[in-house]
């Protein structure tokens, strides 16, 4: 079966003033980590995929550098910057196994 190539929009797009609280919760959700209770209080649920967008754009670099698992990667990694349509729903986190064999196949690791 032939792998789709997603089409990347590199539209710059502006960078969003957040308080430090708000940040942390916005970068947890494009990491797909579970927010903590702390963080719930100021809980980005609803993010339109246009802002969820213009964050990662904002955050990547951060997140990638702080990203823990070389065989897996952020949530917001598999929405916006996957080089190939995944096989799988990506509105959360797939297992590490599901994540590292797709990787593995399509030369990304």
């Amino acid at each position: 079966m032939a792998a789709k190539i997603m089409k990347i929009d590199c539209t710059p797009t502006p960078k969003v003033k957040i308080s430090a609280r708000r940040e942390r919760g916005y970068r947890h959700v494009l990491m797909g980590i579970p927010l903590d209770e702390f963080c719930n209080k100021f809980a980005p649920y609803g993010l339109t995929p246009e802002r969820r967008r213009v964050l990662w754009e904002q955050y990547r670099e951060t997140i990638m550098e702080q990203w823990d698992n070389p065989n897996t990667r952020p949530l917001a990694w598999w929405q916006f910057d996957c080089p190939v349509k995944p096989p799988f729903p990506v509105t959360t986190l797939p297992p590490e196994s599901v994540q590292t064999a797709f990787l593995r196949e399509h030369g990304i690791i």
